[in-house]
């Protein structure tokens, strides 16, 4: 992925925290979630980025 900086929940630290080593995965319904870990606390952490919507290209 990008090396943006990407912000999730830590649920070990209670707060919204920077992620790093980000990958994106894909989930069963088609959508797409990010995974990575926290910069403070090493805790996983999770984003779910939804599903990308394809452009229809009209004639």
């Amino acid at each position: 992925m990008s090396d943006e900086p990407m912000t999730a929940r830590c649920m070990r630290c209670k707060e919204n925290k920077e992620m790093k080593d980000i990958e994106e995965v894909p989930m069963k319904n088609g959508g797409t979630m990010a995974k990575g870990v926290c910069v403070d606390c090493g805790c996983k952490m999770c984003k779910f980025l939804g599903k990308k919507k394809e452009k229809e290209e009209e004639e």
